[in-house]
């Protein structure tokens, strides 16, 4: 596997951008956070300033721009993150004419068009919740040398792109915000004025995106700082677990050429004992984050059932019980189906396909 360090300050990536440090710093808890690179190269909206959205023939929501960067840890992930944002509050007394109003908006926003560059200069179209392919691929020949990739010495699986994730902060201080039906109310940081729901977005094509809502309740005496850590922890916990999930599949599939050496064995058990106890952690920035992990951890394939032994067997050759340990905690969090229709809304199976919640019926 290829090294990818934390880059210097003002580094050019080359198709992607230069890298700076976060103004505000970054975080004791995850490595890598204090520093990111503008993907402004790599990543470019397609008249975003004329982008309307319409919700009647008299209302039409903006959209600008809020960031578009990459941040590493400097090991084995790479977490890129595109932010727009609008006067949505603003507007929300006739916004909330339009039926389904909030899925209506995330819906648009996933289908946003954006051209991501390719390792020969080109512009390719996407739509910004389906770019993550196209993302990894360039990331792997901005960070490979010319003379690798003239003698074609890079591999493609050196990199590989994960499921994404939507964070979206709202401020609701009278409570009328109506958020999609099956929408979770996780948390409630009273001190914070701060309340945490999540819900599972439908996109084209039976896709779905997790989707959190930070919703601000006292815009003028909420805690600034805690929103920015309960944000950066939750695009990082979703960043962490897709790397995790790679890992583990690519060492099931090549764990002959990963594994080989008593280097690679250490780099890699090293990598696996430390981020997923991060991942495990109760408290981070003073945030209680159980409910956050449960719920981070469900309804996705982290272990299909049946693939748990398959798992352990393969990180046999690691000899790191706290491995081992740790993605047993992880994978028995439990496989959860949604269906969209019917009785069923979540389906919970253990690793030997046992159902232990099936919605309302048992």
């Amino acid at each position: 596997m290829p090294s990818w360090p934390v880059p210097e300050d003002e580094n050019m990536m080359k198709y992607i951008g230069i890298t700076k440090r976060r103004l505000k710093g970054g975080t004791t808890s995850w490595s890598g956070e204090h520093k990111f690179c503008t993907a402004k190269k790599a990543i470019q909206h397609i008249d975003l300033e004329k982008h309307r959205i319409k919700f009647d023939e008299r209302t039409f929501l903006k959209t600008t721009g809020a960031f578009r960067r990459i941040n590493s840890n400097g090991n084995f992930m790479v977490k890129f993150e595109i932010g727009v944002s609008n006067d949505f509050e603003e507007y929300l007394t006739k916004i909330s004419e339009t039926k389904n109003y909030f899925e209506f908006l995330l819906s648009e926003y996933c289908k946003l068009k954006v051209h991501i560059r390719n390792p020969l200069g080109e512009n390719v179209l996407s739509e910004i919740s389906h770019c993550a392919r196209l993302l990894a691929e360039l990331y792997l020949y901005s960070t490979s040398s010319y003379a690798g990739i003239a003698n074609n010495k890079i591999e493609k699986w050196w990199t590989a792109a994960g499921e994404p994730v939507c964070v979206i902060e709202c401020v609701d201080e009278d409570n009328t915000m109506q958020l999609p039906k099956y929408t979770k109310k996780i948390k409630e940081y009273t001190d914070a004025r701060v309340e945490l729901h999540h819900y599972w977005a439908n996109l084209a094509g039976d896709k779905k995106i997790r989707t959190w809502i930070i919703k601000i309740v006292d815009f003028i005496n909420y805690e600034e700082d805690f929103v920015r850590n309960l944000r950066l922890n939750l695009l990082r916990i979703n960043a962490e677990k897709e790397t995790l999930r790679k890992v583990l599949n690519l060492l099931q599939r090549k764990g002959n050429e990963l594994i080989n050496t008593d280097e690679k064995i250490a780099r890699i058990g090293t990598y696996l004992e430390k981020h997923s106890s991060k991942l495990l952690k109760e408290i981070r920035y003073g945030i209680d984050q159980n409910d956050i992990i449960d719920v981070a951890l469900k309804a996705e394939e982290t272990a299909r059932p049946g693939e748990l032994e398959s798992y352990i067997e393969t990180l046999t050759p690691l000899k790191n019980r706290y491995v081992t340990s740790n993605v047993e905690q992880i994978v028995h969090k439990g496989v959860t189906i949604n269906v969209t229709g019917g009785e069923i809304h979540e389906l919970n199976v253990t690793e030997n396909g046992n159902i232990i919640k099936n919605g309302n019926k048992n």
